[in-house]
């Protein structure tokens, strides 16, 4: 179409940044690119540590399995959210657990989430387990729809209480803020995205946040094949999944990196501007927008339909396509997953009278 919702914006900086890398023949994740973008990611996000994965996915799958979950835990998740995230609970063998979003909103809501958890969970030994399927709710991902990040202080208070871990899907919020602080600053871990849809790009990748020394190094080890060192044959030690992200893509990230800055400012204008057009379509939408703890890194815009106005959202919807123009609803709550179907879950109110009327522009 002529008018895309996301294109990764290359430059001069971008080819030689991957022809430097092509030209040393160290393309794999082998190459020193690798790790001199990891270092960069550390700087930041100003956290210690950052291993860079082959895909947003790949650094959620590690996260949890640094994280010791076992199979049959219970993971929270948001019901709006996108569909690596229950993915990757599952490929660790545990279940998620669906809980609802604030109203109006598209982040998890601890309000609710607390009151849930008093209600349906017990503490024992140092365990959250759910009354219900007398599982263990091993801890929460709290994903940042569309850049806004969620009510963090909240979250991990709750997870404190509850006795539970914090990961934070930052994937949509490289260059977000919430009360001034970037993703990895309030959990136990941050998982971002550098797919081609994002504010910056690597082609296919992701990395891992975090100022967890130990979690650091497991994660480290879990995204290698755990060759051992010096070692004149290849002597494998333990388990690895081999998800580290190679040098010809972190040589991409180096130059993208850069213009993070840059790319939130021009998405902080496109919002802007589209505010200053809607203004008088008050009546039928709005523009969804950060509050006063965010600062948002305004990945894509959305629009939300009025209530009254809600069986429209989908006419509206092909109208735009029609003229030519990308444009996207909102991903199937997680609750509508087939293979979801028998999570356990809370009362899931607001996300569902919200998510057939979002619509990305």
């Amino acid at each position: 179409s002529n008018f895309s919702l996301h294109t990764p914006i290359f430059d001069k900086s971008d080819i030689n940044s991957i022809s430097q890398a092509i030209k040393s023949t160290w393309i794999s994740t082998k190459g020193k690119k690798t790790i001199i973008f990891e270092n960069l990611l550390g700087k930041y996000f100003k956290t210690k540590y950052a291993v860079a994965t082959n895909s947003g996915t790949s650094a959620l799958f590690l996260s949890l399995k640094s994280l010791n979950v076992k199979i049959g835990d219970e993971i929270i998740i948001p019901n709006i959210s996108f569909i690596a995230v229950p993915n990757a609970i599952i490929y660790n063998g545990a279940t998620p657990h669906i809980v609802d979003t604030t109203e109006n909103e598209l982040n998890i809501c601890p309000e609710k989430l607390e009151n849930y958890l008093v209600k349906n969970t017990k503490i024992v030994n140092n365990n959250c387990i759910n009354k219900k399927t007398g599982k263990r709710i091993a801890g929460i991902i709290a994903v940042h729809i569309f850049g806004h990040m969620c009510d963090m202080d909240r979250l991990k208070k709750i997870c404190k209480k509850f006795k539970m871990f914090l990961i934070e899907d930052a994937a949509e919020a490289v260059g977000s803020l919430y009360k001034k602080k970037k993703p990895g600053f309030y959990s136990d871990i941050a998982t971002v995205s550098f797919n081609g849809n994002k504010i910056i790009t690597t082609g296919a990748g992701g990395a891992i946040i975090t100022n967890n020394k130990n979690l650091y190094k497991k994660i480290l080890s879990l995204s290698t094949l755990n060759n051992r060192p010096n070692s004149n044959y290849q002597n494998f030690i333990r388990l690895g999944y081999n998800l580290r992200m190679p040098s010809l893509n972190a040589s991409l990230g180096i130059s993208q990196l850069k213009k993070i800055n840059t790319q939130v400012m021009k998405k902080r204008r496109i919002y802007e501007s589209y505010k200053k057009l809607f203004i008088k379509q008050k009546k039928y939408f709005y523009l969804y927008g950060e509050n006063k703890n965010q600062k948002s890194n305004y990945w894509l815009q959305c629009i939300i339909i009025n209530k009254d106005y809600e069986k429209y959202s989908l006419n509206i919807f092909k109208k735009i396509k029609k003229k030519k123009i990308s444009a996207r609803m909102l991903w199937s709550p997680m609750n509508e997953i087939p293979y979801l179907k028998n999570s356990p879950r809370s009362n899931l109110k607001n996300s569902l009278e919200i998510c057939k009327r979002v619509i990305c522009i």
